[in-house]
């Protein structure tokens, strides 16, 4: 599927540096500030991971959903911290 097509992607792909160009990166650091309420650095892994699923998937079923965020989670929160940095 599509769906795990993009986890795979992901984990093939490497830094977000290497995925995007400079303006892409730029972007992503605002939202990825606008989304850290507390402004610590960090962001809830499996939160994130969710609304990210959600907004590339809107007509996913919750199981779907699940599974993606799951593999974004897997890939974007490689210490198993519970959080992202960016």
């Amino acid at each position: 599927s599509s769906r795990t097509s993009f986890c795979v992607f992901l984990e093939m792909a490497g830094s977000p540096e290497s995925m995007f160009d400079p303006e892409v990166i730029s972007e992503l650091r605002l939202q990825f500030n606008a989304a850290d309420a507390d402004g610590d650095g960090e962001i809830d892994a499996a939160e994130a991971c969710r609304l990210f699923a959600q907004s590339t998937s809107p007509n996913a079923s919750e199981e779907e959903l699940q599974r993606v965020a799951s593999g974004l989670r897997n890939q974007m929160d490689a210490d198993r911290s519970g959080t992202i940095n960016f």
